[in-house]
């Protein structure tokens, strides 16, 4: 089955354990928990820790604390419940086969991921610290509870704060050759023999079929 050119960002928070409806449960999602535990069909996630929820295979999951969740498909009129932050944006990918995959990437005080692409769109989420993500044009500082999305092939730089560590998570969109493979291209042949102090965490990775 395909799925719409679009992704859709969410961020659900309950104070207390809530049987909590998922949109777009007709289409791949991402989940990842932030705080507290979420549970889905019968397996517990633990906060720090992602899934793909494939088409149609979990249209509800009981948690509390926060979770994130990134959904392909269209935006429904109406906020879901319990769902505290929304953001959308169009894919502008071609019909085909894409890997849908679920990451984050941390960075020590100071750090910096010199200017460089991704071959694939997605959302980002910063969990903790702060970066200022400097594009070719415009500059962004970017706070916990930020989410923030670059298209395929946006120059960017992301630069920590000196004070504190920073980590965000993400879901991207990549080529189909990419599956399993790093996807970061640094810009710039002065910084390929520079220090890369970021770290990258993994959590799954699935194919999926976009349509127009």
């Amino acid at each position: 089955m395909m799925y719409a050119n679009q992704m859709i960002f969410r961020v659900f928070q309950t104070a207390s354990t809530q049987e909590i409806a998922l949109p777009n449960a007709d289409a791949p999602s991402m989940l990842y928990v932030q705080d507290g535990t979420v549970t889905i069909d019968g397996m517990a996630l633990e906060a720090g820790n992602g899934t793909f929820l494939a088409a149609g295979t979990a249209g509800t999951v009981t948690g509390t604390g926060r979770f994130c969740l990134w959904s392909l498909g269209e935006v429904p009129q109406e906020t879901p419940e319990h769902c505290v932050l929304q953001d959308h944006a169009g894919l502008d990918l071609a019909p085909g086969t894409y890997a849908f995959r679920l990451d984050s990437v941390g960075f020590p005080k100071g750090a910096r991921a010199y200017r460089h692409e991704h071959p694939g769109p997605g959302f980002r989420y910063l969990l903790f610290g702060q970066l200022e993500i400097k594009s070719d044009d415009h500059s962004t500082l970017i706070t916990p509870g930020v989410p923030w999305f670059e298209g395929a092939h946006s120059p960017v730089t992301a630069i920590c704060a000196e004070d504190r560590e920073s980590r965000f998570v993400r879901a991207h969109l990549l080529p189909e050759a990419y599956l399993g493979k790093p996807t970061i291209r640094y810009l710039n042949a002065e910084d390929e023999a520079k220090p890369k102090l970021q770290t990258h965490e993994r959590f799954c990775e699935y194919l999926v079929k976009l349509g127009d």
